[in-house]
């Protein structure tokens, strides 16, 4: 039997992420004497670009490493562990809808930068 598989990315794509980590790089930010403009949001958007973080850093009136301005951004606020981040719009009955029309069980995978984690059920996986 030939399997078929869909994937998806989630940040982004399951999960609207980047209101909420933009507002946490922003605080950090701002405790090291740096705004955060739309133009640098926009910037950021899909990356995860340490020369990015250099280039903001930069404009600090004291010398701040990335590892200080990580550190303190995780200090502020976790976007994956606080509840902040939401399904992106009809995310959830294309899922759903995907899963009623599979043969096969719905397995969902998901990252942070220490671990993978992995669901597998034959019904509801606490995502949809």
């Amino acid at each position: 039997m030939k399997k078929k598989y869909v994937l998806f990315d989630f940040d982004g794509v399951i999960a609207d992420t980047e209101e909420s980590n933009s507002h946490y790089l922003g605080l950090a930010l701002k405790e090291f004497g740096v705004e955060l403009t739309e133009k640098d949001k926009q910037r950021l958007i899909g990356t995860h670009d340490q020369e990015l973080l250099i280039e903001f850093l930069s404009r600090s009136p004291r010398k701040v490493t990335v590892e200080q301005l990580t550190r303190r951004r995780k200090e502020l606020g976790n976007t994956y562990e606080n509840g902040n981040i939401a399904p992106i719009p009809g995310i959830v009955p294309l899922i759903q809808g995907l899963t009623k029309r599979s043969e096969n069980r719905t397995r969902i995978f998901y990252r942070n930068p220490s671990y993978y984690y992995g669901t597998e059920s034959d019904e509801d996986d606490g995502l949809v």
